[in-house]
C-alpha cells in the first residue's frame, strides 16, 4: 500500500508484484533454511546496498524485530553477515542477483592486485564451512591443490587464506552472487597473521608428537 494523505491505497497488481520481487532479494539463514526478510527490513537493506555499495559495513537499530529493544546490529555486505553487537550472535545473509541466484560468491586476492573467483566446487566447500561456523577451517580438498596436497587454513573472522607449506597468506572475501572487485589489498598486510597461524599449527604438531 501507499499513503495518500491520511488514506492508505493498494498498489495495482503489477506494481505490487514488482515490489514483492524486490523484497525477496534479501534473505537470512535460519539453520539450513533461507528465509526472506519482511518487506520493511528487506527494503532497508536493499536501499543501503544500493546507496552505500557492496563493500559497505554499517550499524543500525532499524530492523523491525528490534523495535522496543534498540539493539545495535552490524551488517557487513562484504562478509554477508548480520551481527547482534550485544550477544555477538551472527547470522548469514544474502542478496540474490537480478537473475535470482541464491549462491554467495567467494573470491581471493591475486598477485595481479585483483579479485578472482574460486571455482564453483571450492565456493561450495567454503560456503559450507562458513555456514557451519567453522573457523579456522583447514582443508586440502581444493581444486587448485590437486597434486600438491598442501594444507590450507581459512579464517573467516579476518577473511584470510594461508598455505601452511609456503606460508603464503591471501585475503579472501564472501560477497553477493556475481562477485565484486571493489576491495583493495596492501602487499604483506597479512604476513604477521600468517606467522601466528603457522606457529599455532607447528605447536599443535609438536604437542601431538
Amino acid at each position: 500500500e501507499w499513503q495518500d494523505g491520511k488514506e492508505w491505497r493498494a498498489f495495482n497488481e503489477e506494481d505490487a508484484g514488482m515490489l514483492e520481487e524486490r523484497y525477496k532479494t534479501q534473505e537470512w539463514q535460519d539453520g539450513k533454511e533461507w528465509r526472506a526478510f519482511n518487506a520493511e527490513d528487506a527494503g532497508m537493506l536493499e536501499e543501503r546496498y544500493k546507496t552505500l555499495g557492496a563493500k559497505a559495513k554499517f550499524v543500525t537499530t532499524e530492523f523491525s524485530f528490534n523495535k522496543g529493544y534498540d539493539t545495535m546490529y552490524e551488517v557487513s555486505f562484504p562478509k554477508m553477515t548480520q551481527v547482534n553487537t550485544d550477544t555477538k550472535k551472527s547470522r548469514n545473509i544474502r542478496r540474490k542477483d537480478a537473475k535470482g541466484s541464491k549462491k554467495a560468491s567467494w573470491e581471493w586476492w591475486t598477485d595481479q592486485a585483483d579479485w578472482a573467483q574460486f571455482k564453483e566446487e571450492d565456493c561450495d566447500l567454503l560456503e559450507k564451512a562458513f555456514s557451519s561456523g567453522i573457523t579456522p577451517f583447514m582443508t586440502k580438498k581444493l581444486s587448485f591443490n590437486v597434486g600438491y596436497d598442501s594444507l590450507y587454513i581459512f579464517d573467516f573472522d579476518v577473511m584470510t587464506q594461508v598455505n601452511s607449506d609456503s606460508g603464503t597468506s591471501r585475503k579472501i572475501q564472501r560477497t553477493a552472487a556475481g562477485g565484486s572487485k571493489i576491495f583493495g589489498h596492501v602487499k604483506g598486510e597479512d604476513d604477521a597473521y600468517a606467522d601466528v597461524l603457522l606457529a599455532g599449527k607447528d605447536s599443535d604438531a609438536t604437542g601431538g608428537a
